[in-house]
């Protein structure tokens, strides 16, 4: 439990320093550290995650 707590407490910190050093750009997806880069780097792979789920649990179930 103490783990995910951690990344969370984190995260949060690292969102509100970047969201209190840049009020007007925080959310930009093309900023080099923004919350709108980690955002959407995040979809992203989500996306492409849950797209080739069925294929790579085939091939997993394929080998075991």
């Amino acid at each position: 439990y103490a783990i995910p707590l951690q990344v969370l407490v984190l995260v949060g910190w690292w969102f509100h320093a970047v969201i209190a050093s840049d009020p007007a750009g925080w959310w930009n997806p093309f900023a080099v550290e923004s919350v709108g880069t980690c955002v959407s780097q995040w979809s992203f792979i989500i996306v492409v995650l849950l797209l080739f789920n069925q294929k790579i649990a085939a091939k997993i179930r394929e080998f075991y």
